[in-house]
């Protein structure tokens, strides 16, 4: 479905595919396509795994943290002199 969180990790028609949650009949469609065509899913797959390896291993979630952390360190401003 096409909700906060699964757009970031889910790549359209390459790793998944992204519905309108509401929309019942193209997603029933959806299913049936991958359910029914093994070449399509397979590859959907071995997508999928590439890319959650690639984006969300620990040296890639450590380096976004580290890099937020300094983007925020970066526009704090270092302790007033209050005497």
């Amino acid at each position: 479905s096409d909700i906060v969180g699964l757009k970031d990790a889910v790549i359209d028609n390459v790793t998944g595919v992204i519905t309108n949650g509401r929309d019942h009949s193209r997603l029933a469609n959806v299913l049936i396509d991958l359910l029914t065509n093994d070449r399509k899913r397979n590859l959907m797959s071995k997508n999928a795994r590439t890319h959650a390896k690639k984006m969300f291993s620990k040296a890639s979630i450590k380096t976004l943290w580290i890099n937020e952390y300094e983007r925020l360190l970066a526009n704090v401003e270092g302790p007033k002199n209050v005497l």
